[in-house]
Order: C-alpha cells, then sequence, then structure tokens
C-alpha cells in the first residue's frame, strides 16, 4: 500500500463509525489492521484518532479487565489459602511448589490470559496511530485493574472484618449444630469457613502483586517496542 494519496484514502475504512470494536478481541483486531496498514508504508497521521476514539478504547479495556476477569476475585482466596499452607490440595496439608503454582494459576488463569492478550497489543507499533491505539487500550486496562484491586481489597476487608467475625463464625457453627447436620459436613464446613478468613488479608498482597505484574510487563512491551521501532514523528 502506497504512501500517498491512495493509502490515504484508505483511512476511513479503519475508523468507519460502524466498525468500532466492542470487545477486546475486536479492538486488537482493529489494531492489527491500523499495524500491518502502516507496516505496508501507509500514513496514518495523529488527526485520524479523535478524542472521542482514544476514549472509546480507553473506555472499553477498563471495562473489559473490570469484568473479564472477575472469577479471578472470588477464587483468590481459594489459592491464597492453598499457598499459606491453610488448605490442601492434592490431599496433602504439606503443598508442594508445583501445588502453589496450580492453585495460583486456576485463581489468576484468566488475569495472566489477559496479560498475554496486552503484551501483544504492546507489541503492534509501528507508526503513530498505532501506537495512540495501543496506549489507549493498555491505558484502559490500567486503570480498570487498579479499580478492580480495590474493590476487591474492599471486599476481602469487609469479609475478614465484618462477616467472618470470631463472633459470626461462632455463631454460624452454632447454627450447623442445632440443624442436626452430620459430623463429617460440620468439620467441612468449619474447616473451609476457618482456612478462608485466614487467607483473606494475604489475598490483597497477592492480588496486588499479581495486578502490578498485569501493568507492568505491558508497558514495559510498549516502552521496548517504541525504543526499537522508533516510530516516526508526524
Amino acid at each position: 500500500m502506497s504512501t500517498g494519496n491512495g493509502g490515504a484514502a484508505n483511512v476511513p475504512i479503519f475508523l468507519t463509525p460502524n466498525e468500532r470494536p466492542k470487545d477486546l478481541f475486536g479492538a486488537i483486531s482493529h489494531l492489527e489492521i491500523v499495524y500491518e496498514a502502516e507496516k505496508s508504508g501507509t500514513e496514518l497521521p495523529e488527526k485520524f484518532t479523535t478524542l472521542k476514539d482514544r476514549m472509546d478504547y480507553f473506555n472499553l479495556e477498563m471495562r473489559s479487565i473490570l469484568g473479564g476477569s472477575f472469577i479471578s476475585v472470588l477464587l483468590a482466596p481459594l489459592s491464597s489459602a492453598v499457598i499459606g499452607n491453610h488448605m490442601p490440595i492434592s490431599g496433602s496439608f504439606d503443598p508442594s511448589v508445583s501445588d502453589k503454582v496450580i492453585a495460583y494459576i486456576l485463581s489468576f488463569g484468566y488475569t495472566i490470559a489477559y496479560m498475554m492478550l496486552f503484551v501483544y497489543a504492546a507489541k503492534l507499533q509501528r507508526s503513530t496511530m498505532s501506537a495512540i491505539i495501543s496506549s489507549n487500550l493498555i491505558a484502559g486496562m490500567t486503570l480498570g485493574a487498579i479499580i478492580k484491586l480495590f474493590l476487591a481489597a474492599f471486599v476481602y476487608g469487609l469479609m475478614y472484618f465484618i462477616v467472618l467475625t470470631p463472633d459470626n463464625i461462632v455463631f454460624v457453627f452454632k447454627l450447623l449444630i442445632r440443624a442436626g447436620i452430620s459430623e463429617g459436613i460440620y468439620e467441612f464446613i468449619r474447616f473451609v469457613i476457618t482456612a478462608i478468613r485466614a487467607s483473606l488479608i494475604p489475598t490483597i498482597y497477592i492480588f496486588f502483586l499479581t495486578t502490578v505484574a498485569l501493568i507492568i510487563v505491558p508497558w514495559s512491551v510498549v516502552i521496548y517496542t517504541k525504543i526499537n521501532n522508533k516510530p516516526k514523528e508526524l
């Protein structure tokens, strides 16, 4: 594709409002098209991306990361319980390193997959427009990840200090005894509740470290790509 008027004439194809991406994969696909166009020599000046375009990509990825990996918020305490030796895995009360890695992946695998997608998006920077789209996608992800971290910390703190207090746990245990449940079920419920409560605060630290990695790794790729590609200034 040429860099003359013929190439510029194709620009509206990339920016048609009806083709605006609606999810993460659509946004990355759109970015791939722009990247390949720039790679083939098409000049796509910064003026072709309006403020609304940039905010669309930013908001899209902020919503994506907030909702897409919410499952990790629910499973993280279980992962923390295994890592902290509060809950067994594979029948062992002394989990090995591999057991802890498996527990972590089960809880945060979705988040790690998201991080890999954003790393890929960070590499798709050839010139001005692809750099703008890529950076706005990752910026939206960053804000979404930070918001989710604070929400998760709030939920875990609420569970620890208000919901699963020692008094409340004793009250639940008394209700279970009065309900006449079997001793085996009672012991299982008691064990799970106790293990989860002991893991809630450590979960905040694990969630924090995972969020830091989710943010730092793609941004590091962005910086590395900018330095190596040296996109020209238009």
